[in-house]
């Protein structure tokens, strides 16, 4: 039997939807990629719509709570490297892991506020060109 890891794109493709192994193999995989502090996007093993469509048509073979906690131990990760550096602990570029969780996590150091404004407005314009003539 051939091993995952050997499988062809195509073959990995197939497997997602035929093979509830290898549902429960990539789910371990993908769990390990996110702790790790990586995303979705570059899991490498499959593109991320085909997994996407694979945790919707399989529900029981992948557990979003279990994922969800995976991305969160990956946050996780991140923001103790970033303590880390913060206290001298661990050397590194605070500006390159500020991007990393502003771009990765949303982070911002400007608070976002809207202005909701239904009220009318009325501009009068007055000209004084005729009074300066006289």
């Amino acid at each position: 039997m051939k091993k995952y890891e050997d499988y062809t794109y195509r073959e990995r493709r197939n497997a997602l939807e035929d093979d509830e192994q290898y549902r429960t193999w990539i789910h371990k995989k993908l769990l390990a990629h996110l702790r790790e502090g990586l995303s979705a996007q570059c899991f490498g093993i499959i593109d991320k719509t085909t997994m996407a469509e694979a945790i919707k048509n399989h529900p029981e073979s992948f557990d979003l709570r279990e994922i969800e906690h995976a991305i969160d131990e990956g946050q996780a990760m991140w923001e103790k490297l970033g303590h880390a550096q913060a206290n001298g602990k661990n050397l590194g570029n605070s500006r390159t892991w500020y991007y990393n969780m502003s771009n990765r996590y949303g982070w911002s150091e400007r608070s976002k506020q809207e202005i909701d404004s239904k009220q009318a407005v009325t501009v009068s314009v007055v000209s004084y060109k005729d009074t300066l003539t006289t």
